[in-house]
């Protein structure tokens, strides 16, 4: 029988390795050929023709161009991309051949095009004009492309962009503040430019302001005042670029925060900019300290959005907010435990000291609040909540609890014995969605786990098997222990289960 197998494969041996002589005497005559043999088969051939033909031509130097840009415009999607690749490596000899693409070529065309720009950068400087032309006229299709290949040309778009901005009229300022964004630092003075020209005009120096602040400490402090004063102000369309900006804006942000306090304390300002005023403080982290009494007002809220914003906020700032957090813990409405119980979370190792607090909550009445315990010390990570941890794994009936027991046990001691005899039990749950994180998590341990990843697939459970064979794909030569059975498996099985046993093999072998 074995023999008979081994020969039903030597036709496809033979196939394979004249397909490797074939393949190797065709680069040959490709390298050997002439120019123009080498253009007509990138004009005529198939796409691999195509593609190895123009390779040949750019070994062969400037004669490459003209092919290169007839692919560009008329090739297809793989053609213009491989072709945009290489006219792009002639820097500044490719710029005449890219500025008729620009200005003859289609959509498909001009992007290979402004990507091959954004490669070349300043040797492309001549190409200013015709980009800025691009930028003004704002075609949303290509417009992301031509903001990147416009910045790639540095400082020389700045008086063109200047003189966009102050032309006033909203079709061309837009894109114009898009591509001084996309310019980063480069376009900082061009920027202070606009705030001083005309400080009057609010919108303009809104804009620049907002770009300023996200470009380090020296420019947030230059604009912090121009985006105070809006804030103060009554021009409701702003204020959400400002929280944003000044979100940015780190230790300098904290010039920020008595004006964003009192933000959020007027009555008369819109709930939906507060939410954005909370998630600037929780940007300004650290440095929003004195924040800490409103966002413990706001984290009370009915409202669980921003009541959610505000403890994160206090997450972001340390010792002081994980205290607030803490006091909230104590709060007789459910909501807001669960709200800090997250935020505390996500202040990972720094919220050991909050371990004492959380570990009576775990034998609350409500569910959910147990739920979110549980969450919260898994995201803690700290070893000392094991057994606890353990415990309700072990103990547990509920899904959703256990759901999160086991995923905070595998975050704590992931090859721990115990954990794995957890997971495995929970590989028989009821619930499907525990069953497969079950599976999931045990493909952590490359010893252990898969044992019983190789258990599992000796049992007649369709899902699971299926799942593991996932879990085991994934660990690739660390499941090499897998293969025998998977090689049994590929004889004995068929359909859907076939194909992920297959999967599996190659993926292990």
């Amino acid at each position: 029988m074995n023999v008979l197998r081994t020969r039903r494969y030597v036709p496809l041996l033979f196939a394979g390795c004249l397909a490797l002589f074939s393949g190797w005497t065709t680069q040959s005559a490709w390298a050997e050929a002439s120019v123009d043999t080498l253009k007509k088969q990138a004009r005529t051939g198939s796409r691999e023709e195509r593609i190895t033909a123009l390779k040949a031509l750019v070994k062969k130097g400037n004669v490459a161009l003209i092919p290169l840009r007839v692919s560009i415009l008329n090739g297809d999607y793989k053609v213009r991309e491989e072709a945009a690749k290489m006219i792009a490596t002639f820097g500044k000899e490719a710029v005449p051949h890219l500025k008729y693409i620009l200005k003859n070529g289609k959509n498909a065309a001009v992007i290979e095009a402004l990507e091959a720009i954004a490669k070349i950068g300043k040797d492309a400087k001549e190409l200013e004009p015709l980009l800025f032309a691009f930028v003004k006229a704002y075609n949303s299709r290509i417009h992301e492309y031509v903001l990147k290949a416009y910045a790639s040309l540095g400082a020389v778009t700045l008086k063109s962009l200047v003189k966009g901005v102050k032309t006033g009229k909203t079709k061309i300022v837009v894109p114009c503040f898009q591509a001084l964004r996309a310019l980063g630092k480069t376009a900082a003075p061009a920027l202070r430019e606009l705030i001083q020209h005309n400080p009057a005009n609010i919108p303009t120096v809104q804009d620049a302001a907002c770009i300023l602040a996200t470009l380090g400490p020296k420019h947030a402090t230059f604009a912090m005042p121009h985006l105070l004063k809006i804030l103060k102000g009554n021009r409701r369309g702003m204020y959400i670029d400002v929280f944003k900006a000044l979100g940015k804006t780190g230790a300098v942000g904290k010039q920020a925060v008595p004006a964003i306090v009192a933000f959020l304390e007027d009555k008369s300002k819109g709930k939906h900019f507060k939410k954005y005023g909370l998630k600037a403080l929780r940007g300004i982290g650290i440095h929003a300290v004195e924040a800490i009494p409103t966002l413990t007002t706001f984290a009370r809220m009915k409202n669980m959005r921003y009541a959610f914003a505000a403890a994160f906020a206090m997450s972001t700032m340390k010792e002081k907010g994980l205290r607030a957090l803490v006091t909230l813990l104590r709060a007789k409405e459910k909501r807001t435990v669960k709200v800090a119980l997250r935020a505390i979370g996500k202040m990972g190792k720094e919220a050991t000291p909050a371990l004492k607090s959380i570990y009576p909550i775990l034998l609350d009445k409500d569910l959910y609040v147990r739920a979110y315990a549980v969450e919260a010390l898994g995201s803690i990570g700290e070893a000392a909540s094991y057994p606890y941890v353990l415990k309700i794994a072990q103990e547990e009936k509920d899904k959703m609890i256990l759901r999160d027991a086991i995923r905070a046990l595998s975050k704590l001691k992931p090859t721990d014995a115990k954990t794995l005899k957890v997971l495995e039990k929970s590989c028989w749950h009821d619930s499907w969605y525990v069953r497969r994180l079950a599976v999931r998590l045990l493909g952590k341990d490359d010893k252990k786990g898969l044992a019983i990843l190789i258990k599992l697939l000796k049992q007649d459970n369709f899902k699971e098997k299926i799942a593991a064979l996932k879990v085991i794909a994934k660990m690739g030569k660390k499941a090499k222990a897998a293969l025998p059975l998977l090689k049994k498996m590929k004889k004995t099985t068929s359909g859907k289960l076939h194909n992920a046993v297959l999967s599996a093999y190659f993926d292990v072998k």
